[in-house]
């Protein structure tokens, strides 16, 4: 019987100490994929903690220390939903920025949006769209374009004034759609159409990357996710410049 005892305690020794070993194993690497997001050439004007991760939840605050404004990210880990706010420091307030299921009825907005030329005299020769359907061109014959942005529609004439514009921002709309696929691959998490829609919205990066950590996305994830997010921005920028004619 004594033996027994003496087993039986050695095997609960050794499995408390196989859990607290595997417990410290993945707080080590958890640090350091940190590290890693912490060090990515995107996150140098912020600075990004982890404030809370218990079951049911993670929440990250992000700080812009170009502007001073901070950021506060709250994954629900128990639905997949986020919700990202803005801090006023002095009031407390806070500011809704990104939140999934806003995000989602939005995205199904956009994605029924559709060209405005339906006459039977032109064709349609190309087109495009980002992941999420935020920017999107068609060209038809003739040289006629619809370009759409945020909801946004402009239906311009091709001429040597616009042209360059126009191409910049088809060109700009497919590396877009690309770099979300990568980001997609690298997030594979069930939030990936939402986050990915998350991304590129008109936002800046300190309410992105504070949303990306608080679902636990990786440094490399985190790193597309910059790449989309600029993107974004310069699909913005072409579509602003596009005269119509």
């Amino acid at each position: 019987m004594k033996k027994f005892f003496l087993m039986f305690f050695a095997v609960l020794i050794l499995f408390g100490t196989n859990v607290s070993l595997f417990a410290r194993a993945e707080t080590t690497e958890s640090s350091l994929e940190m590290q890693k997001i912490e060090n990515l050439d995107a996150n140098k004007d912020v600075k990004i903690e982890i404030i809370k991760d218990n079951k049911q939840q993670r929440v990250v605050q992000v700080v812009d220390k170009q502007t001073g404004k901070i950021y506060k990210s709250t994954f629900n880990k128990k639905d997949n939903s986020f919700q990202t706010v803005e801090l006023d420091s002095k009031s407390k307030l806070e500011k809704d920025v990104l939140n999934s299921k806003t995000i989602e009825s939005q995205n199904s907005t956009a994605q029924l949006q559709s060209a405005q030329v339906a006459s039977a005299s032109f064709s349609l020769i190309d087109s495009g769209s980002n992941v999420s359907g935020r920017f999107k061109y068609y060209v038809y014959t003739q040289k006629i374009w619809v370009v759409q942005c945020d909801g946004q529609s402009k239906n311009p004439v091709e001429t040597s004034n616009n042209s360059s514009d126009l191409q910049s921002f088809r060109n700009t709309v497919n590396n877009l759609r690309g770099s979300e696929i990568r980001l997609a691959a690298a997030l594979g998490t069930a939030l990936t159409s939402t986050v990915v829609a998350a991304v590129t919205a008109p936002t800046g990066w300190g309410p992105i990357v504070a949303t990306l950590t608080a679902i636990g996305a990786g440094a490399t994830a985190i790193a597309e996710g910059y790449n989309s997010y600029v993107l974004a921005k310069d699909c913005r920028f072409y579509f602003g410049r596009i005269t119509l004619r």
